[in-house]
């Protein structure tokens, strides 16, 4: 059987200065239902596509845009997604905007399961709001971006906001690396420096006043000061030093003291601290 459409029309556009209209349709509408539209086209009474007196647009199956750098689809039933090129993306501007290069935030893909914001050289900001008002005067939130060439990850107030706490939670361990190599890890029983740690001057260690800390925890860890060589803990089998005895000097013997310290009490105190075994 033959295509007969119920409307097969043609015309001819041929004045550039004019400004053509294919199909208009105007209504005028002094008293009608919410509901009603300018356009319902149904298959066996079911409605496909339609355009509401307001302009709203409601399709039942899908919407396709294409063009020749990508195509948009609008799904009804699924959800949208959008198949595009790389200059494409789901793109959003000020408000007025209306060509392609106004609109300067772009979510975009980049590859399976790769989601991207980037818009040429223009530095990126993401933020995810722990509270705010209307119009983003008073808020508390976080934020992921670039600056000055530097990756930034942290939080920021405004108004009467507080600014929070950031805190990483990993389940077995955290790795900092720098140019591929590792730098620093934390674990869940010790935490692994992999360079040398450098304290700023007039910065010190402090440690707690209960229990106490150790520095080392086994006898057969090395450790040194001012550059020697680390050893393990010395024991009495360890080499003695040079003694030269001071001609007409005074004898030292167990009640000799070094300022207030017998040598007895500094053997003991060595030992205590554990620099000695």
């Amino acid at each position: 059987m033959a295509n007969v459409p119920i409307s097969n029309m043609t015309t001819t556009w041929t004045d550039s200065g004019t400004t053509y209209s294919g199909v208009k349709l105007n209504v005028t509408d002094t008293a009608s239902a919410s509901g009603s539209l300018l356009m319902d086209l149904q298959v066996g009474g079911a409605t496909q596509f339609n355009v509401a007196k307001n302009g709203s647009i409601v399709a039942n199956g899908f919407i396709k845009g294409k063009g020749s750098t990508g195509t948009v689809i609008f799904d009804g039933v699924s959800g949208y997604f959008v198949s595009t090129s790389l200059i494409g993306g789901l793109r959003w501007g000020v408000a007025g905007a209306s060509s392609i290069s106004s609109f300067d935030l772009i979510l975009a893909r980049d590859d399976a399961g790769i989601l991207a914001q980037r818009n040429g050289t223009n530095a990126q900001t993401f933020r995810i709001y722990n509270t705010t008002d209307a119009g983003i005067a008073n808020y508390e939130r976080g934020f992921l971006k670039w600056d000055s060439n530097i990756l930034k990850i942290g939080t920021e107030k405004g108004g009467t906001g507080t600014q929070r706490a950031v805190e990483i939670d990993a389940g077995v361990y955290i790795n900092l690396n720098l140019a591929g190599a590792n730098k620093f890890g934390i674990g869940g029983s010790e935490n692994v420096c992999y360079q040398n740690l450098s304290i700023s001057d007039t910065k010190n260690i402090v440690f707690g006043t209960t229990t106490g800390t150790k520095i080392g925890t086994a006898t057969s860890q090395k450790l040194a000061f001012w550059n020697a060589t680390p050893i393990v803990q010395p024991t009495t089998g360890i080499a003695e030093a040079t003694f030269v005895e001071n001609s007409g000097g005074t004898a030292v013997n167990v009640d000799s003291t070094f300022d207030g310290y017998t040598l007895q009490q500094i053997a003991k105190a060595l030992r205590d601290a554990g620099l000695l075994a």
